[in-house]
């Protein structure tokens, strides 16, 4: 089976509602991370014990991945529009094997 990666970068306060919604839409994963990683606004979360829960990054990269077969654009184009939000950035790729 092959597989589609969509990467998608978002405000830190869409990033958990935006990969509720990919879920919903077929997503089998979605992973978040600092979407400003090796610049110099990159920014370091620990999730460690006694740590603020809730923590993100200001701008966080969500990265979604779907069945090769599953429209995995029109999906995360779907997931957006249902929340009203317009990420910075938005791409689809395949998985290499």
């Amino acid at each position: 089976m092959n597989w589609h990666r969509v990467r998608l970068v978002v405000r830190a306060e869409e990033a958990d509602p935006l990969g509720d919604a990919l879920l919903e839409r077929g997503a089998l994963s979605v992973d978040a991370a600092d979407a400003d990683a090796g610049t110099t606004e990159e920014r370091a979360i620990f999730a460690e014990p006694g740590a603020a829960p809730g923590q993100t990054w200001p701008h966080t990269e969500l990265s979604a991945i779907f069945p090769g077969d599953a429209g995995a654009m029109e999906r995360a184009r779907d997931a957006c529009a249902a929340l009203d939000l317009v990420p910075a950035a938005l791409s689809v790729e395949p998985v290499p094997e």
